[in-house]
């Protein structure tokens, strides 16, 4: 690696800051670019929004740095911005590893290539709609370098995590578990180890998970859980990804005007392009995604009751969250609400009896209920 920062006399600092800027400028070149040590893989999956795509680039070439780091992109399907993909293998930056895939794969499916590509020892996946923060990537490489052990990084976020403001860190297992459960839904900016995430037998949740309604949707969140009892768990405080502006509505739009409703729910958007929000966060949705997570976590942890109860009063609490901030933010379909709780609460108590929790932690449980159910009640009475 080139040094960032140097020290001396400042008639020998200009000349050896131009020997660095023209070394630099070689390493973005296909005869100096080398791969073999790259740290950080800054991965960007990616489907009919070649026109976003150009944007990011246009900000991580600004990056001074060179062998640390790369650009790894996975592009799929057909309909819109193909033009704009084009450009991006006539960009003059070595850094820049793209691959076009020009047919239509699940979301889960791109974002693992964009893993299975990169170089680096971590890769972190970026949304195609954000910004990675030039200034905080020093910060990260250090982190990442001094801590091989990880598996899973949590950075903070402007928007999506702005509230992540301690560093925390987590060993692996239950504690890393425990950390991180349900706290992966907003993919941009999580960094995984790719050694880990390779070894963590993932296919075995695709392949057989691949149309349950919780992973199918939130494989991110899932993969959190295996490779926290595959290495350790951090959040970290230093913002590192700036959101740009959501476009799902632009893209409900045109897929509905080219009558293609069934890429759009594919893709988890609303199939009524005046729907002020996507289908997947409906009550009925979350619902649907409550029961699919609890027949993984029936799978995954049937020799350990205290994980169940955990993972499952973890899950209750988050999917009552999420109805109501649909609730709020949105006024959906307010006089369901008190349904779709009481539904809720009806699935909560089946999944009780479904993941065999015993006497003690069941008696926890049906008070936790009880006590959400109320605040439901009190918050929708504030209406």
């Amino acid at each position: 690696y080139l040094p960032h920062i140097l020290c001396g006399k400042e008639s020998s600092l200009s000349t050896v800051a131009a020997v660095l800027k023209e070394e630099h400028e070689y390493r973005l070149t296909p005869e100096g670019r080398n791969t073999d040590h790259i740290l950080l893989t800054i991965g960007i999956p990616t489907h009919d929004r070649g026109n976003l795509l150009l944007k990011r680039l246009e900000n991580l070439q600004n990056f001074p740095y060179d062998a640390e780091i790369e650009f790894a992109i996975s592009k799929h399907g057909t309909h819109f911005y193909q033009d704009d993909y084009k450009k991006v293998n006539q960009i003059n930056d070595a850094r820049i590893h793209y691959i076009g895939y020009d047919e239509e794969l699940a979301m889960p499916e791109n974002w693992r290539n964009v893993v299975k590509i990169a170089h680096g020892k971590f890769v972190m996946l970026v949304s195609d709609e954000d910004d990675v923060i030039v200034d905080a990537i020093e910060h990260y490489l250090r982190f990442l370098n001094d801590h091989p052990q990880l598996g899973v990084v949590r950075p903070r976020t402007r928007v999506q995590y702005q509230s992540l403001t301690q560093d925390i860190y987590c060993k692996k297992g239950k504690d890393a578990f425990l950390g991180g459960f349900l706290q992966q839904n907003y993919l941009s900016g999580v960094i995984y180890n790719k050694k880990t995430f390779e070894l963590a037998n993932l296919d075995f949740w695709d392949r057989n998970y691949g149309k349950n309604a919780f992973y199918y949707l939130y494989p991110h969140m899932w993969w959190q859980v295996i490779l926290s009892f595959e290495a350790d768990y951090a959040f970290d405080s230093k913002i590192l990804i700036s959101e740009g502006e959501s476009v799902w509505k632009e893209e409900t739009k045109r897929y509905c005007e080219e009558d293609d409703i069934e890429d759009a729910k594919a893709h988890g958007r609303s199939d009524d392009s005046s729907e002020i929000i996507g289908i997947v966060s409906t009550y009925e949705a979350r619902i649907s995604q409550f029961c699919g997570c609890v027949e993984l976590i029936k799978v995954f942890s049937q020799f350990d009751e205290e994980l169940r109860s955990e993972a499952l009063n973890m899950l209750i609490e988050k999917t009552l969250y999420l109805m109501e901030m649909v609730l709020f933010n949105y006024h959906y379909k307010v006089e369901n609400f008190p349904e779709s709780v009481i539904q809720l609460v009806n699935e909560a108590q089946v999944a009780i009896d479904e993941l065999s929790i015993g006497t003690e932690y069941k008696r926890l449980l049906l008070q936790k209920i009880k006590m959400l159910v109320q605040k439901a009640e009190d918050d929708l009475a504030m209406l």
